[in-house]
């Protein structure tokens, strides 16, 4: 069967949902203009040496007349044939399928966006609201620690409830404090600052978090 350039090329289409995920994410550099073009050459070039490489030192030797009746061009199960289980193949589409639309999440969105900012076409200018600070990462970061202090403020009071970002910091406090509560003698006599180590409790740590968080 003969064959032409765009039917072998065909053959890195996999591979473009992981170049144009990198595309797609690539708002974040400080010269996308120069950084963008540079990065899907380079994709595309590590792409065929890598293809070109398992596909020539991997790739089992099959004799179409002895293997398949039909020729391997045309035997849908001819990569049957060259694995070592043939159920695994279905795992392997499977992961294709899931990383694919993880990509597809990843990157959707972000392109969205600045087709919405860039007034492309009309109509999606909804999907580009104007922020004042950081971006879609920092609102993750920001609503995973809000999540974590709300569940850490829910739970009972107890030392294993204690997340351990927080618990060595009190453990630490605890522990100068009484050395310096031990060392300036009766309480009456402590300056003020001492009290503080009774306030490191759960409710008031979290005040105290929240605070530096706003």
């Amino acid at each position: 069967m003969q064959q032409n350039f765009f039917s072998v090329f065909a053959t890195y289409f996999p591979s473009v949902t992981g170049i144009v995920a990198g595309a797609n994410i690539s708002g974040d550099l400080k010269d996308p203009t120069n950084a963008i073009p540079k990065g899907t050459l380079l994709a595309i070039f590590s792409t065929y040496v890598s293809y070109s490489y398992f596909s020539r030192n991997n790739s089992p030797e099959l004799n179409c007349v002895r293997d398949c009746d039909f020729g391997i061009q045309n035997d849908v199960q001819a990569m049957e044939l060259g694995s070592s289980f043939g159920p695994l193949i279905y795992f392997g589409g499977f992961a294709a399928a899931l990383s694919s639309a993880i990509a597809c999440i990843v990157g959707a969105p972000r392109v969205l966006q600045a087709l919405g900012k860039d007034k492309i076409y009309p109509g999606l200018s909804v999907f580009a609201p104007d922020a004042n600070w950081g971006s879609s990462t920092d609102a993750q970061v920001y609503t995973s620690i809000l999540k974590s202090l709300r569940e850490l403020q829910l739970s009972k009071d107890h030392v294993k409830t204690y997340r351990p970002q927080l618990l060595t910091p009190e453990k630490i406090a605890r522990t100068i404090f009484f050395k310096l509560g031990k060392s300036l003698g009766a309480p009456y006599e402590r300056p003020p600052i001492i009290d503080f180590a009774n306030l490191i409790c759960k409710d008031i740590s979290l005040m105290i978090v929240g605070q530096v968080v706003e």
